[in-house]
């Protein structure tokens, strides 16, 4: 099994609350309800590898 690496950072309460806003306008008009069914925390993604 091999293992991965992710670096990410959070947004701050503030910020999250705007994108998960905007996650549901995205819901409510039909475009996408992906990022809300996977109950993901709202975060910017720097790096995501399986080995360093």
């Amino acid at each position: 099994m091999s293992q991965g690496f992710i670096v990410e950072l959070y947004l701050d309460p503030t910020l999250e609350n705007q994108v998960l806003k905007a996650w549901n306008v995205l819901a409510r008009r039909q475009i996408s309800t992906h990022l809300i069914e996977m109950e993901s925390q709202p975060h910017i993604t720097l790096l995501s590898s399986t080995f360093l």
